[in-house]
């Protein structure tokens, strides 16, 4: 029965129904207050991570991975010197356009290809390589150089072209071999355009060296804007409009649109050079800190050192710098293997820190009693 082995209470003398409307209330106000206290710290703290470990799969020595898509290709430059592409082992050159070097520096998720390529007279021109289609040059039968930087999920590709002592912006259309000049006689280099057409790039002094970077909206005139100082988008932009790159000063940074400058920091202070070389769109950025691969988490400005967490048992001893990261966390760069240089492929795994795992639980188990004592209060009534 009911009460048997204590003293009987007020509530043990009241209706079975109003007995059963008490429970329900005193449960279901300590469950929605537990709800809403995880809820609340949950929001507060649902940007933090920890790294759970990496995976590294070694490209060989002298290859430089420069860029990963969203399927998990990796394009660069091989020992050899000239682009390749990669993708679930399988190496594929991409050649060059008549002469002996080429690299690629970008690949879209529709696997298209970009970066430059020597012709047959040793100048280096822009090219986009597509499988099917092979590698087309992007300045055909022009007497000057040019490099594609990046390219959009829309095939459009900035980059910059170079006639004597003037470099300009620019960016191809996918409508055909044409190129726009963004920014007139101003000396310039486009290193990155995202989805929604915004371009950053560099402006330079009358020797090539990168004075400012810039911020192009892709829909009003072009104009330079001030607020980047001498910054320098290395990293080029993703979709939210985030930048990565460094200062001149030899500090990373990143920014957001046309905002301020943000210093991420380094990993030692003796490290004199730190630079975002990548960035997904959500939130992390890789680089390096002065000969220390990073990865760095926008959303609650954690830097971590991707060396604390090499496998058991790697040939990599050392990861020097990471070049590019896409949305699943996967990344490329370079790192040592014996002394020498080698270009790998990796993939971050992150976990949320245990507190959040823990007000997570919290908010399940809540939940669940919430519908719990529903179901039962509808049973009873």
């Amino acid at each position: 029965m009911k009460g048997a082995g204590r003293p009987p209470t007020c509530a043990d003398v009241l209706p079975r129904s109003t007995r059963a409307s008490l429970r329900w209330a005193t449960v279901n106000n300590t469950a929605r207050a537990s709800l809403l206290a995880a809820l609340l710290c949950f929001s507060s703290t649902a940007h933090a991570i920890q790294i759970g470990g990496i995976t590294l799969t070694d490209l060989g020595a002298g290859v430089v991975p420069n860029a990963i898509n969203n399927i998990g290709q990796v394009v660069g430059q091989d020992a050899s010197g000239q682009a390749f592409l990669w993708q679930a082992g399988m190496v594929a050159p991409l050649g060059t356009l008549g002469g002996t070097q080429s690299a690629a520096n970008d690949i879209n998720d529709n696997g298209l290809v970009v970066g430059w390529a020597n012709s047959a007279s040793g100048l280096q021109h822009a090219f986009k390589y597509s499988q099917g289609a092979g590698m087309a040059d992007l300045m055909p039968g022009v007497a000057y150089e040019s490099v594609a930087e990046a390219a959009n999920i829309n095939s459009e590709i900035a980059g910059w072209i170079r006639s004597g002592s003037q470099t300009r912006s620019a960016i191809w259309y996918n409508s055909g071999p044409g190129f726009a000049p963004l920014f007139g006689n101003f000396n310039s280099k486009a290193m990155g355009i995202n989805d929604r057409w915004q371009v950053v790039g560099v402006r330079l002094d009358t020797s090539g060296q990168p004075i400012l970077g810039y911020y192009w909206n892709g829909i009003s005139t072009s104009e330079w804007t001030t607020g980047y100082g001498d910054y320098y988008p290395l990293g080029g932009i993703n979709n939210s409009g985030v930048t990565a790159g460094r200062h001149l000063s030899g500090a990373a940074y990143l920014t957001i649109g046309e905002l301020g400058q943000n210093d991420i920091g380094s990993l030692d202070i003796y490290d004199l050079l730190a630079e975002c070389r990548g960035l997904n769109n959500g939130g992390l950025m890789v680089g390096l800190s002065g000969d220390k691969a990073f990865l760095f988490d926008m959303t609650d400005r954690s830097l971590f050192n991707l060396n604390n967490f090499l496998p058991t048992g790697s040939p990599f001893t050392q990861l020097t710098v990471a070049n590019d990261i896409n949305d699943s966390g996967a990344f490329v760069g370079m790192g040592l293997v014996g002394g020498v240089q080698h270009g790998f492929v990796g993939q971050v795994t992150i976990t949320p820190e245990p507190s959040t795992l823990a007000l997570l639980l919290i908010a399940t188990v809540s939940a669940a009693a919430l519908r719990c004592f529903r179901r039962r209060r509808a049973i009873s009534a």
